[in-house]
């Protein structure tokens, strides 16, 4: 951590009576160089060469002190070789070595990695890709099996009879084109010869699909369903590992150096007290509905004193119940589709805009 330099000694050293953010920032104060040699000017001039590649993140005008962070992995990088070098100097000078290790201290904060992701996000991530993906997946794939002879017979002959009925169709609609009965009357002849090559490309495609499964035998057809409904498990299983893989890899991409947090403090409490204010409308709103009734009763009177109860369902606390878990379901869902583009934004954000 750094300290301030007092002008009356070099023994004495204190923090800086700063904010809380910059508490950390070493300065430039002036100090005692009575009885320096060579040796330790040299030293001082490479840690105020240290000092000065930092960026500037406060200055007290009045006693012209500057406060120092490096804000840059550069600057980092080059104050600590310049770190280095002071300390092989090997000056024997007590405040050029308190001066040391308070310099090194900042930068070994700065270098610091610490982790600035969401572990709600993570957990609800792994949830739904398993429970949305890898579930449904395998699943399928257990009832290949399933699948029998019958089934694959039924599929077939309903295979046939769809396309017969839509070549039978598009058949009664290209001849309609070609006589003229189908032309709209606000249809150029250009629109119209687009129809009717549409309709002969459906021909074409109903003739061919027909053909196939004609040829296909019962065997064939229950050998093409299963291996249909294995293609489309497996599918759906390594897109739940997939997204649980970048899950993985959010993790590591959210580690982040601390001089980089240390330059998004007002970016974070924007964000803190943005959430913060959502999340209480939120909860308020969604309260407001589900500690509605269940239900109203009216009642009414009649001239001749009798009375008839009437009760009417209230459904706002099922639409409060059904937003406070649906819209956040919903949020974290959409947070792992777009999980990919998260984990580059954040390994381009976090780790190479602050070079």
């Amino acid at each position: 951590m750094g300290t301030e330099d007092k002008k009356e000694s070099k023994e004495n050293i204190d923090e800086p009576k700063v904010d809380e953010y910059f508490k950390d920032a070493p300065t430039n104060e002036e100090h005692e160089t009575d009885g320096w040699n060579e040796t330790d000017q040299k030293a001082a001039d490479l840690l105020d060469q240290a000092f000065r590649v930092w960026t500037v993140v406060e200055t007290d005008e009045e006693n012209e002190i500057e406060y120092r962070k490096p804000t840059k992995k550069s600057q980092i990088e080059e104050s600590q070789k310049l770190i280095n070098e002071a300390s092989k100097v090997n000056s024997k000078d007590g405040w050029i070595t308190n001066r040391i290790k308070e310099l090194q201290e900042v930068v070994d904060s700065g270098k610091q990695k610490i982790w600035d992701g969401s572990y709600k996000l993570m957990i609800a991530s792994v949830l739904l890709a398993i429970f949305m993906f890898v579930v449904p997946g395998l699943k399928s794939c257990s009832k290949v099996s399933e699948i029998t002879l019958e089934q694959a017979t039924t599929r077939r002959q309903s295979m046939i009879s769809s396309y017969t009925g839509s070549l039978k169709m598009a058949n009664e609609t290209l001849t309609k084109l070609e006589k003229g009965e189908e032309a709209n009357p606000d249809r150029t002849k250009a629109q119209i010869k687009t129809d009717i090559k549409s309709a002969k490309e459906n021909i074409k495609y109903y003739n061919k699909e027909l053909k196939k499964y004609s040829d296909y035998s019962d065997k064939k057809m229950l050998s093409k369903m299963k291996a249909s409904k294995r293609k489309f498990g497996w599918r759906y299983f390594w897109k739940g590992l997939f997204y649980i893989i970048c899950i993985v890899l959010y993790y590591f991409v959210s580690f982040v150096p601390q001089f980089v947090l240390d330059k998004r403090q007002t970016e974070k409490k924007i964000m803190a007290a943005t959430s913060g204010f959502l999340s209480a409308f939120w909860n308020g709103f969604t309260n407001l509905l589900i500690n509605q009734p269940a239900s109203y009763t009216t009642r009414y009177h009649y001239s001749d004193g009798s009375t008839r109860n009437e009760t009417t369902a209230n459904i706002a606390p099922l639409i409060g119940l059904a937003l406070r878990i649906g819209i956040p379901l919903l949020w974290y869902f959409m947070n792992m589709i777009l999980l990919p583009f998260t984990i580059i934004v954040k390994y381009v954000r976090n780790h190479h805009l602050h070079i």
